[in-house]
């Protein structure tokens, strides 16, 4: 179902921009610290939306990253606490386990 839905956000975003890009065809001067050139607006606001997806791209890939380092890191504390938890265990049932030795009735 989840498929379905990406692939109806997918189609509507496409038509949205070309819908976009036939109401907006005009070229319009953009300035940036090497020179200026005009292109079509509707070219500036497909490339400002690309730019903006792949920082977030970059940004969710990096904390995505973070958390599974994070996460690794958790499942080793978790076993080496398992494990002493199961020593600890093991130390408690042997010192509660009475002696095989049975006290020598003889006395005398």
């Amino acid at each position: 179902m989840s498929r379905l839905i990406q692939w109806i956000l997918l189609a509507f975003f496409a038509v949205a921009g070309v819908v976009m890009g036939v109401l907006n065809p005009q070229a319009v001067p953009f300035n940036f610290p090497g020179g200026q050139v005009q292109w079509p607006l509707s070219v500036l606001l497909a490339l400002a939306f690309a730019a903006g997806m792949l920082v977030m791209f970059l940004y969710s890939t990096a904390r995505w990253l973070a958390w599974r380092l994070a996460r690794r890191s958790l499942r080793r504390k978790l076993a080496a606490c398992e494990a002493e938890k199961l020593e600890l265990k093991r130390n408690r049932v042997e010192k509660a386990r009475p002696s095989n030795t049975l006290p020598d009735k003889s006395h005398g």
